[in-house]
């Protein structure tokens, strides 16, 4: 049955094992979606007798819980830059008692059979829409106000300056390298999984490399976009500002930042790279 879910993986909130399952406190953020999900989850440390239990290979364990929108408190927070709409308000719960069927564990081996369900890092896989789809309707903003806008004091249409038509043309190939790389990568993970394939960290680094050229390369495709606009872009009723906003919030998210840059080339060095996303 499909079902509308939300929440952080993010092992922020504590889990006290005790008979039966266990006791949950924690407070999230980024609840996207939460007032209208039919399932919320929430990422925790797990403890035993108030010390946290530790994996065989040192690291601490961690669980992700799936609480029952009744269980839990949304709190209002979600006044930021851009992405108004996802309602990605903070989200907590107290003294929650959680079966221990209701968890499960991100790294543990899938138990399911399904290609979909072969490699945890496809829980990032559609993400990626996103500023794709930022980009592209900046895009044909800028182009469309591209030929009714005129610059002053020259009364010339924007279409008609050779700068305008050089960002345009730069803003789409960004844009469409970006989109051709993340279908060439997902397809080729998609194969492997439907053919029983463990993904190798060479093919897993790939996905997180395509990630951040993703997000990049659309927050560039927007910005040339709203280069083109110019004042017009300025304002908050312009789809062009209000695609500026949102691509800064996107942006934002780990899975797109530069900075991730260094796991992803670690692994392809062949380096242990510990946990990541990818």
């Amino acid at each position: 049955i499909d079902a509308g879910t939300a929440g952080m993986l993010a092992p922020v909130g504590r889990a006290e094992a005790v008979p039966g399952g266990y006791r949950v406190n924690g407070h999230w953020a980024f609840g996207s979606g939460s007032l209208h999900a039919q399932w919320i989850t929430g990422g925790c440390m797990v403890t035993e007798d108030g010390t946290p239990v530790v994996r065989d290979n040192g690291l601490p364990l961690w669980r992700v819980f799936v609480f029952s929108p009744q269980d839990v408190e949304i709190l209002d927070t979600w006044y930021t830059t851009g992405l108004a709409g996802s309602g990605s308000n903070d989200y907590r719960v107290k003294d929650l008692f959680v079966p221990e069927a209701h968890c499960f564990d991100v790294l543990s081996i899938p138990l399911r059979s399904e290609p979909l369900y072969g490699y945890h890092g496809l829980f990032f896989a559609n993400v990626p829409g996103v500023p794709l789809g930022l980009a592209r309707r900046a895009l044909d903003e800028a182009r469309a106000l591209a030929q009714e806008k005129r610059a002053m004091p020259s009364f010339q249409l924007l279409m008609e300056s050779e700068r305008v038509q050089g960002l345009i043309a730069e803003g789409e190939g960004h844009l469409r390298s970006a989109r051709a790389y993340c279908f060439d990568v997902l397809g080729g993970i998609w194969e492997k999984l439907l053919r029983g394939e463990t993904l190798d960290l060479q093919t897993r680094a790939e996905l997180g490399l395509m990630l951040i050229h993703v997000g990049q390369s659309a927050k560039r495709a927007v910005d040339l976009s709203c280069e083109v606009a110019g004042s017009s872009a300025l304002y908050r009723g312009s789809t062009l500002e209000r695609s500026r906003r949102d691509m800064i919030a996107i942006g934002s998210h780990v899975i797109h930042q530069t900075k991730t840059y260094s796991l992803v080339g670690k692994t392809m060095l062949g380096m242990d790279a510990g946990p990541t996303f990818f």
